[in-house]
């Protein structure tokens, strides 16, 4: 009797870990996620903060020189910008407790497909009920491991 159980046990276990383990292969697949830094990117690297070839002062000219596919590294700072990310890029911080973008009115703008941000603190000093920390206008865009604080207006808004 106890080695049906176990059989049973055993069989329920595989049909439920099999179909979340080939979803997460054929998503990890789908976004390119590199196992080196955990962020997905398959074209140049552009870095904000640093010093060195590639490398800029504020986040909008990384941005604006980047192409599609390119990842922006932005190294731990305070960064007083509204930054607009109409490109498909990775936009990644060093930490997300010491790379702050603060910004007065909307801080960060989204407006394109297929767009990463992760590792930030974001604060938004504006006071307009239509400011954002964080306005996304487009499809496919993965926030994570961001903080929002301090803001007095909403933290993230999608249109």
């Amino acid at each position: 009797m106890n080695k049906k159980l176990v059989v049973i046990a055993v069989m329920l276990c595989t049909l439920l870990i099999m179909p979340a383990t080939s979803y997460q292969t054929s998503m990890a697949d789908n976004f390119r996620i590199e196992e080196k830094d955990g962020v997905a990117s398959d074209g140049n690297t552009l870095y904000v903060g640093g010093s060195g070839p590639n490398n800029y002062t504020k986040i909008q000219d990384a941005i604006d020189d980047a192409d599609d596919g390119d990842k922006i590294f932005v190294y731990s700072g305070v960064y007083t910008e509204t930054v607009t990310v109409s490109k498909s890029i990775v936009l990644a911080g060093e930490d997300k407790y010491s790379t702050v973008i603060y910004g007065n009115e909307t801080v960060l703008k989204i407006v394109c497909d297929g767009v990463t941000i992760q590792s930030f603190s974001i604060k938004c000093g504006g006071s307009n009920y239509n400011d954002s920390s964080i306005l996304i206008r487009g499809d496919y865009v993965v926030v994570e491991k961001n903080i929002i604080s301090d803001s007095r207006c909403t933290g993230i808004s999608l249109k």
